[in-house]
C-alpha cells in the first residue's frame, strides 16, 4: 500500500512542479506521430496529458507530457532504474503542423534529434489494387483504416496508415511493414518500396482497379466458335470454354492499368493481360501463368 501511495505522491509532485513552471499542453501536438526513419515507431500525445511510445518496437510504454514554450517534458511511468524518469526536449512544428522535430536536452546525450510525421490516412489508397506483375494478387484499402490482401493468407486482414506523404505502415497479426510510396498515372498506379534487413530495396507496383467498358459483352473464341466468354458490366461473367457446351461457369472480373485482367472463380484467381484490335472488335488475352494467347471476336 505504501508503494502505491508513494508512486501517487511522486506523480502529484511532478504535476505540481510542472504547473508551477508554467507547464501546459500544446494542442498542436495531440495525435499520433511516426518516426521518419521507420514509421512503425510511434509517439502518441493525448489531450489529457497522457501518451505512449514504442521506441524499441516492443509494447508501448505510458508517458505523461507537458510543454512550456518550445520545451517538452516526458515523464515515463515505467522505466528501468538505470534510465531517466523524466526526459527533457525542445520541439518545433513545421510543414503546417504535420512534421514534429524534437531535440534532447539531457546531459551527456549529444542533443539527439528525431523527426516525426503526423499519422493519418492518404485517401488516395482507398480502393482495390492489382499487382502489376501478377494481377491475380491484390491489395484492398478501406477508408476506415482496414485492408485485405490475398497473397498473405497467414494474415490476410491488416490495418494501415500513412505519414509524411511518403510512408505507408501495414500492421497484421504477425508483422509491422514499412513502405515508401509514390503515386503516378493520375493516382492510378502506386509503387511501394520496402527494404531488406541489409537495406537492399525491393519494389512492387500496383494498378488501381478501374472498370474496362470495352470488355463488356459476349466474345467468341476465334478458333472454336462454340467457346464463349461473357463479361457483364456489373463485374460478373461466365464462360463455357472448359466444356464447349451450353453450360457456363460463372466468375467475377476486374481490370487495372488498361491492360491487366483478373478473373476469379470458385477455384482460383487468374491473371491475364488484354489488348484490343480492329476498333475494339477483336480481343487478345494472354494467360500470365502459361503465356498462352487467346483471340476472341465479338
Amino acid at each position: 500500500m505504501k508503494k502505491y501511495a508513494l508512486a501517487f505522491l511522486l506523480v502529484m509532485i511532478f504535476a505540481l512542479a510542472l504547473t508551477a513552471c508554467g507547464g501546459t499542453r500544446d494542442p498542436l501536438l495531440v495525435g499520433e506521430w511516426a518516426w521518419d526513419e521507420f514509421s512503425p515507431i510511434r509517439l502518441v500525445f493525448e489531450e489529457d496529458g497522457t501518451g505512449e511510445r514504442n521506441w524499441q518496437l516492443e509494447e508501448f510504454e505510458n508517458l505523461q507530457w507537458v510543454t512550456n514554450n518550445t520545451r517538452l517534458s516526458l515523464r515515463r511511468e515505467q522505466h528501468p532504474r538505470d534510465e531517466v524518469r523524466t526526459e527533457r526536449w525542445t520541439y518545433t512544428l513545421s510543414n503546417n503542423g504535420q512534421t514534429l522535430t524534437i531535440q534532447s536536452q539531457q546531459r551527456n546525450e549529444g542533443h539527439r534529434i528525431y523527426t516525426y510525421h503526423r499519422v493519418g490516412q492518404d485517401n488516395s489508397f482507398v480502393g482495390e489494387w492489382l499487382f502489376w506483375d501478377a494481377p491475380e494478387f491484390f491489395l484492398s484499402f478501406s477508408a476506415n483504416g482496414t485492408g485485405y490482401r490475398n497473397w498473405h493468407m497467414d494474415a490476410p486482414d491488416f490495418r494501415w496508415d500513412t505519414s509524411g506523404g511518403v510512408s505507408l505502415t501495414i500492421l497484421d497479426e504477425l508483422y509491422y511493414e514499412h513502405w515508401e510510396y509514390v503515386f503516378s498515372n493520375d493516382f492510378n498506379t502506386v509503387t511501394l518500396t520496402g527494404r531488406d534487413e541489409d537495406g537492399t530495396p525491393f519494389i512492387y507496383t500496383y494498378d488501381r482497379v478501374v472498370p474496362e467498358p470495352r470488355l463488356v459483352g459476349e466474345w467468341t473464341f476465334a478458333e472454336a466458335p462454340n467457346f464463349r466468354i461473357v463479361f457483364d458490366a456489373n463485374g460478373n461473367g461466365r464462360r463455357n470454354w472448359h466444356s464447349g457446351t451450353a453450360e457456363y461457369a460463372h466468375f467475377t472480373w476486374v481490370t487495372a492499368g488498361g491492360e491487366s485482367l483478373a478473373i476469379r472463380d470458385d477455384y482460383e484467381m487468374e491473371g491475364w493481360l488484354y489488348e484490343f484490335e480492329d476498333d475494339g472488335n477483336t480481343l487478345f488475352i494472354m494467360h500470365l501463368a502459361t503465356g498462352i494467347v487467346y483471340e476472341y471476336v465479338r
